[in-house]
């Protein structure tokens, strides 16, 4: 059996631990939110750029009616009806003559669910919410 000044020593030990443990995912949640605030701001501010170029030769930047590739992939969650692939989102857009990368689809779906307008549900499919 135990003592049981070793196992208050133990359990003090443990909760030390615990504790350490809560104060690291605190700050990397934080660091997550700083992170968060800043791609929003760079997304912002791409989109801010972009829109001043206007109707320039850069694919998929900014279509002809306007619609900006945030937007679009927006448009495309919201069409689908149910949560889709980041890979799906590209062949809708690309059906409709609208050429993105992989890497620009996946920063205005990060965009979208910072703006609270999507979400990832399961393994890589994203959804619209509104």
């Amino acid at each position: 059996m135990t003592k049981p000044s070793t196992s208050a020593a133990k359990h003090k030990a443990l909760s030390a631990a615990r504790e350490a443990v809560v104060e690291d995912i605190e700050a990397a949640l934080a660091q997550r939110r700083e992170l968060e605030n800043q791609l929003k701001e760079l997304v912002e501010l791409a989109e801010r750029l972009t829109a001043q170029l206007g109707d320039d030769d850069t694919p998929g930047v900014v279509s002809r009616a306007g619609e900006t590739r945030v937007d679009a992939v927006h448009r495309v969650l919201s069409q689908a009806g149910q949560p889709i692939s980041p890979e799906r989102v590209d062949q809708s857009l690309r059906a409709e003559g609208r050429v993105e990368t992989r890497k620009d689809i996946h920063s205005a779906l990060s965009y979208l669910a910072a703006k609270g307008r999507s979400e990832r549900v399961g393994d890589a499919l994203w959804k619209s919410l509104g």
